[in-house]
């Protein structure tokens, strides 16, 4: 993922100029006061190219990982059939599809990670929560947590 440049400078996440010495320092500030708080949200307005779409329920911003929370979209690194990763590969496009060429997301980030140390949060393009769309396209189905079914007949 490249860094968006702004007057010249590479930017972060907030767009704070990555080789600030204070950069790493408000992230992770943010980020446990944002994971440690109970019950908290925080939404964010982002550009849509400071998202790097890691898979259909996965992202990257300013080297954070983050899980979409609210829907699982089938695997692209460890499909365990063909029909999996073909359609693992199409919510990752459509994602991408969604976000390139707009302006500003909105990501709200919730409290706590995953099992894989990502952080939480849900995604809107539009106002409208990408994991819906996804859902609604046959790309992705609900998921709120628990064992997963798989996407192989």
């Amino acid at each position: 993922m490249t860094t968006p440049m702004i007057h010249g400078r590479r930017r972060g996440f907030f767009g704070v100029r990555k080789s600030s010495w204070c950069f790493g320092a408000i992230r992770t500030c943010f980020l446990l006061w944002a994971v440690a708080t109970p019950g908290v949200a925080f939404s964010e307005a982002i550009q849509g190219s400071q998202i790097y779409v890691i898979d259909g329920d996965t992202i990257d911003i300013g080297g954070e990982r983050v899980r979409l929370v609210g829907y699982d979209t089938p695997e692209t690194y460890r499909a365990r059939c063909d029909y999996e990763r073909q359609l693992g590969n199409m919510a990752t496009a459509r994602l991408r599809d969604l976000i390139d060429g707009v302006k500003q997301v909105d990501l709200m980030l919730l409290p706590g990670r995953d099992k894989y140390g990502r952080l939480l949060g849900r995604l809107y393009v539009n106002r409208a929560d990408v994991g819906g769309t996804l859902i609604g396209e046959g790309l992705a189905r609900r998921y709120e947590g628990g064992r997963r079914k798989g996407w192989c007949g």
